[in-house]
């Protein structure tokens, strides 16, 4: 029972520290948008570099993806040509 309350409290603090790291899932879309239009890569290109489907990355662009993996941001970075602290920040 202690075992299972300790799993259970590491995997809310996990998730809080989760909300707090990458705050508000508009943020890390408006700014994908903005630096793949600043840097004139479309959506498909963006998908294709970083090896992911279109919709994923439709959906992570539109806001309507809540909380992706930091390895799947850290991808869409790789391929921005950006680090993942401006994408989050």
């Amino acid at each position: 029972m202690i075992l299972q309350c300790f799993v259970l409290e590491l995997l809310f603090n996990c998730e809080i520290n989760r909300e707090i790291i990458l705050g508000s899932d508009k943020v890390l879309s408006k700014n994908i948008s903005k630096i793949a239009k600043e840097k004139n890569i479309t959506m498909y290109r963006l998908a294709k570099e970083s090896d992911l489907s279109m919709s994923y990355v439709w959906e992570i662009c539109k806001g309507k993806k809540e909380n992706p993996s930091i390895t799947v941001i850290s991808k869409i970075a790789r391929v921005l040509n950006t680090t993942v602290d401006e994408l989050i920040s």
